[in-house]
């Protein structure tokens, strides 16, 4: 992890609030990033977030980082690894959540989206490779590419 002071959960409470999302979870699991219809990308949005929002994973009050990285484990076709040094500097220019998680996801995963779909034949050769271990991971690295080249870090 990053130089912050992030702790997890007790690994019991991290699987329990993982079975207790199994459900909600499991309805997702085949969906795809590249699937989802732009009209649909709220919805998707919201269920992911509902999911994210019950999960126990960090000790701190913020969900959106510990959440989604955990939750990318679980579902990577579907869901990127957010994190401050990069997604949220690269989406608001700052590492802070001056707005909330949930505004926050619900502001950067479609976003996350739209770049996936519209990079689909970009991101596809680059599976497999390195670090690129699906689609929303290679954004993810594209992401940290970027800030690394042209944003202070």
């Amino acid at each position: 992890m990053g130089p912050g002071n992030t702790k997890l959960v007790e690994f019991t409470s991290l699987r329990s609030s993982f079975s207790q999302q199994a459900h909600q979870i499991g309805q997702l699991e085949s969906l795809h990033i590249y699937d989802i219809e732009a009209r649909n990308a709220g919805e998707v949005t919201q269920l992911l977030w509902d999911i994210i929002s019950q999960l126990r994973v960090g000790i701190g009050d913020t969900k959106i980082v510990a959440g989604s990285k955990a939750l990318h484990h679980v579902l990577p076709n579907l869901v990127p690894p957010i994190d401050r040094q990069y997604t949220l500097r690269f989406f608001y220019n700052h590492t802070t959540l001056n707005q909330g998680d949930k505004r926050a996801f619900c502001e950067i995963y479609p976003q996350f989206h739209r770049i996936a779909t519209t990079c689909r034949s970009v991101i596809e050769p680059r599976l497999g490779s390195g670090l690129n271990t699906s689609p929303t991971k290679v954004v993810d690295n594209a992401i940290i590419g970027y800030c690394l080249k042209h944003l202070k870090v």
